[in-house]
């Protein structure tokens, strides 16, 4: 078996999530029982420690151990419903600063996803947010004098304000950079089929119950609405716009702007990231652009290959790699008894890699001996030679 770089980075930050949600049935308010919750603790913590190359890059061991400590004391002598248990779990895991380590719907089983989320809890306003407020960016309700750049004050009777303070302690980032948050809890994508953390976590901390009460300022003038909740699938039809996470290019007198909302393109059918290149310059060229914008806010990484695709035109020299870096590993095989709790694409981990593909680095950390090819990149003919 051919063991990928991608892959083993990919494998110890999302296998374990939502271990908790074993414990299932068909009630829509499940009840989990401490004894229950208590081993799904024991089984996450000793995944964390033993697997995931990150757990200590921000925190102590004693950090750690604290925070699994706490999130016992939370769950000692009581019972918790799913959505509470699927909270705390999303702000234990929080704690480990590690961008690609979250609950991710995708890594549940199909009857758990559908049950929270699968219902009509999804909001019809989507919106960013900027310098603490909600800014309306796209309105999908019935009522047409929601315009963008009005202000959502308040949800369901709950100040916006008080939305923010709960929805910032599930808001994934990567060590203390807290500037990712505002583009992580804004809902500005209906027309790609990501899920968004403020549909699945205003529901969870707040609930959703067939209608949403909003007060909108437009100005000085504040206004109360009442929409229906729609489900995913019926705000995705509703939305007639452009998928923001795609790629876009744009152009204004002599000026072009390209937003890459993503470099994750592995999924995207059909589509060729070269080829989109290629023929984005040459557009680019053909109308004699003396500016080019490239917008990449809220772009939370991906693929390297798009990225060093797009580097090539922007550079008007050799640019040579000089990545020294080891890509490290906590453990080569996992313990068997955990096995029953994980779910992956790529069985090496589970069945162990092979020797061939690591060397031992230092106590607790293998080193792999397949890393990303680093190589020169070198301008393309049709490279930006404007501003």
């Amino acid at each position: 078996m051919k063991v990928t770089l991608r892959n083993f980075i990919l494998i110890p930050l999302s296998f374990f999530l939502f271990i908790g949600m074993e414990h299932q049935a068909n009630s829509q308010d499940l009840i989990l029982k401490p004894d229950s919750l208590l081993m799904d603790v024991n089984y996450l913590e000793e995944l964390m420690t033993s697997v995931h190359p990150g757990v200590y890059r921000y925190n102590s061991e004693e950090e750690v151990q604290q925070l699994f400590h706490s999130l016992r004391n939370r769950i000692k002598n009581r019972t918790l419903t799913e959505k509470e248990w699927m909270i705390s779990l999303a702000q234990a895991v929080n704690n480990v600063k590690c961008g690609h380590t979250y609950l991710n719907p995708w890594n549940m089983k199909r009857s758990i996803r559908e049950r929270l989320f699968g219902g009509a809890i999804y909001f019809p306003l989507g919106f960013q947010l900027i310098d603490e407020q909600l800014v309306v960016t796209e309105n999908l309700s019935d009522e047409p004098s929601i315009r963008r750049g009005d202000v959502i004050k308040s949800i369901n009777q709950i100040p916006s304000e008080q939305l923010l303070d709960s929805l910032k302690t599930i808001a994934k980032v990567d060590g203390d950079n807290r500037s990712p948050i505002s583009d992580y809890l804004s809902l500005d994508e209906f027309g790609v089929t990501r899920w968004e953390a403020f549909d699945l976590y205003f529901h969870l901390f707040f609930g959703v119950d067939e209608t949403f009460q909003v007060q909108v300022a437009h100005g000085t003038e504040t206004k109360n609405y009442t929409f229906p909740a729609l489900t995913k699938k019926d705000r995705m039809d509703r939305y007639k716009g452009k998928p923001l996470g795609r790629w876009d290019l744009t152009f204004d007198d002599t000026k072009a702007i390209m937003k890459l909302g993503t470099f994750a393109t592995w999924n995207w059918k059909d589509f060729d990231h070269k080829a989109w290149f290629a023929e984005s310059f040459q557009s680019i060229k053909d109308k004699n652009i003396e500016t080019l914008i490239v917008d990449i806010r809220g772009n939370g990484g991906g693929l390297a290959e798009p990225r060093d695709e797009l580097v090539k035109y922007l550079i008007k020299k050799e640019l040579p790699c000089k990545n020294d870096n080891k890509v490290l590993i906590r453990t080569t095989k996992i313990d068997p008894s955990l096995i029953p709790f994980i779910d992956t694409w790529n069985k090496a981990i589970l069945e162990g890699v092979p020797a061939a593909y690591y060397t031992k680095f230092e106590k607790d950390w293998y080193a792999l001996k397949e890393s990303l090819d680093c190589t020169t990149l070198y301008p393309k003919d049709l490279a930006f030679d404007g501003a």
